[in-house]
């Protein structure tokens, strides 16, 4: 009886070792210029349609990447002076980002693979900036 038991426990934990695997993601941010000046789109070829959907410029420039796992528990992401904040799944995540100790955003979102998300539109002189998250 004893070894039944355990054998159902160990057969448990395999399976949700397996879904807890499965269910892990792995989303990419990237830091993106947007001007009006002329320029290359270099490495950012999966979501420029994306870009030019949503955004009024001609050219966007590739600053800096991160990768985050999800779920996530207040993980952190640090681009280029900005500080990304990640809580929750790809379903209901909270982003928070920060310049220092300054709130620029914080919002909860729900991301699918294939679908880039755009947050900002943050002006650092005569350009903008934003974040672009995919999952992979």
């Amino acid at each position: 009886m004893k070894d039944k038991k355990l054998s159902f426990i160990i057969i448990c934990l395999i399976v949700g070792l397996v879904s807890a695997i499965a269910e892990a993601q792995n989303l990419t941010v990237r830091l993106v210029t947007a001007s009006n000046e002329h320029g290359e789109n270099a490495g950012l070829e999966d979501v420029i349609g994306a870009l030019r959907e949503n955004l009024p410029y001609r050219s966007y420039t590739l600053v800096d990447t991160g990768k985050v796992k999800l779920p996530a528990t207040e993980t952190s992401c640090k681009l280029e002076g900005y500080s990304l904040t990640f809580r929750g799944d790809s379903k209901n995540l909270t982003v928070e980002i920060l310049k220092g100790r300054k709130e620029l955003l914080k919002t909860t979102i729900s991301l699918n693979k294939g679908a880039p998300l755009v947050l900002g539109g943050f002006s650092d002189g005569n350009r903008k900036l934003v974040f672009v998250l995919t999952l992979d």
